[in-house]
């Protein structure tokens, strides 16, 4: 199978002061790969700066754009539990695709952006302004988690599952015994704590 060079893209992830990457090329068949700024891989978006930024901000862009679903819902009066059920099935999956990817390490100014757009969402089904100081009390009203919660539960049921798991569980390295706490006396011996403990329990 031979690769076509057109269709192919190079992205460099150079962190150097001197930007080394700058005249670094890639050919194929004596043919230059494309090269970019950011490529989607998976249904993600990588950027050359390793940030989320890009990812995140399309997806609340498409997630808001589906808004309607919920405005058509009321306006054609279903209740607040159908509008929930739509809003968890067709909207939420999409701010919330690949999580456990970007969650953990994504700063307070994407998390903020992704609970305003929460905000709005339970706005539109409410049917009236949702503060910041009633957030917390109306995600309890409509039996909801905050998607900062569920980022939270899915990563904990991923590492769970990972590491239950036969087929991957080489991806992890091996488990390691955290060292010994050690304690200093006056002459600037160093002692293991459990030396320490077993002396007092003989005495």
């Amino acid at each position: 199978m031979s690769v076509n060079p057109l269709k192919c893209s190079s992205i460099f992830f150079d962190f150097t002061k001197e930007k080394l990457s700058q005249n670094w090329q890639f050919f194929i068949n004596n043919c230059a790969v494309q090269i970019v700024q950011k490529t989607k891989l998976l249904g993600l978006w990588i950027t050359n700066d390793l940030k989320w930024s890009h990812s995140i901000q399309l997806m609340i862009s498409k997630a808001s754009r589906r808004f309607f679903l919920i405005r058509k819902l009321k306006s054609f009066g279903f209740s607040y539990n159908e509008t929930i059920l739509a809003y968890k099935t067709f909207i939420r999956p999409i701010v919330e695709f690949a999580s456990v990817c970007w969650g953990p390490s994504i700063p307070k100014t994407l998390i903020n952006n992704l609970a305003k757009f929460e905000l709005r969402v339970l706005s539109i089904i409410c049917n009236k302004h949702i503060s910041v100081s009633k957030y917390t009390q109306t995600l309890s009203d409509l039996h909801l988690e905050s998607l900062q919660a569920r980022r939270h539960n899915q990563l904990i049921k991923f590492g769970l599952n990972l590491l239950k798991s036969k087929r991957f569980e080489h991806f992890l390295p091996e488990y390691e015994p955290p060292p010994q706490r050690l304690l200093r006396n006056s002459r600037s011996k160093l002692f293991l704590l459990s030396a320490v403990r077993s002396n007092k329990t003989n005495r």
